[in-house]
């Protein structure tokens, strides 16, 4: 999904590469520090932050990307959301 936000904000002018290769260097530092936080597995705790920065990185770049047509939103997202969040709320 963050390949195809870069694509649609360079107007189609983004090759990702092979694995997403090319779409670190492109990545603002914010979501670069979004994402390596989801990689903080070391405790129940820090399992559950890693999910939740997932599902509202996830949420952000979803926005993004179907603001722009013919780019809809899955209908089952926001339930899958919200059932995401009703389990880590637990």
């Amino acid at each position: 999904m963050l390949a195809c936000q870069e694509t649609l904000a360079r107007h189609g002018q983004f090759d990702p590469g092979v694995h997403d290769k090319n779409l670190w260097s492109v990545l603002p530092d914010a979501v670069r520090g979004e994402l390596m936080a989801t990689y903080n597995l070391h405790d129940d705790a820090a399992i559950r932050q890693s999910l939740k920065t997932a599902v509202a990185l996830y949420g952000s770049v979803l926005a993004e990307i179907t603001r722009s047509d013919p780019l809809q939103k899955p209908a089952w997202v926001p339930r899958a959301v919200e059932q995401i969040e009703s389990w880590l709320a637990k």
